[in-house]
């Protein structure tokens, strides 16, 4: 089941866990979040056009603090997590540079949380990027959003992480 919501932010997914997930009992839950809790940084500047340092770790905390809480909850109820990385954002999108850095910061700390809680991670990012380091024009509609192709390659993606359980 998709319980996504558009513009969604990691703690309000923390905050609706327990109804959006648990309840439902399944034996797996794909995650894949990030991207909506950087928008708060793009008044944030520092000289060099990159996010300020202090505000970007705020974001990456809350980011953390909420996958912290909802790894709690999915042990308790016997879910398994799989953590999606953020893919990389391509042309049209604000800040594209310094929201790729961010989404890039947030990727090894989703690495970090995953091992730390024996979780699966899965690699989104790598079959997004293009040479320039931006997301595939191909591959989404705005820059953000998978399109067609997109999804057929997060299908792709997925199925050959559960043909590896």
């Amino acid at each position: 089941l998709n319980r996504g919501i558009g513009g969604d932010e990691a703690q309000f997914i923390d905050f609706r866990f327990e109804a959006d997930v648990v309840q439902l009992k399944p034996k797996a839950c794909i995650i894949l979040v990030g991207v909506n809790n950087t928008w708060v940084l793009e008044d944030l500047k520092d000289e060099e056009g990159y996010f300020q340092e202090e505000p970007t770790k705020e974001v990456i905390k809350t980011v953390v603090d909420a996958f912290e809480s909802i790894f709690a909850k999915a042990k308790a109820a016997g879910i398994e997590m799989w953590v999606c990385s953020c893919m990389p954002m391509g042309e049209g999108m604000p800040s594209l540079k310094a929201r790729n850095k961010v989404l890039q910061m947030l990727n090894v700390e989703y690495k970090k949380l995953v091992e730390k809680h024996g979780s699966k991670f899965i690699d989104m990012w790598t079959p997004f990027e293009g040479e320039d380091g931006l997301m595939i024009p191909e591959t989404s509609r705005d820059g953000v959003h998978p399109n067609g192709n997109g999804y057929a390659i997060m299908a792709k993606v997925l199925k050959e992480a559960a043909e590896m359980l």
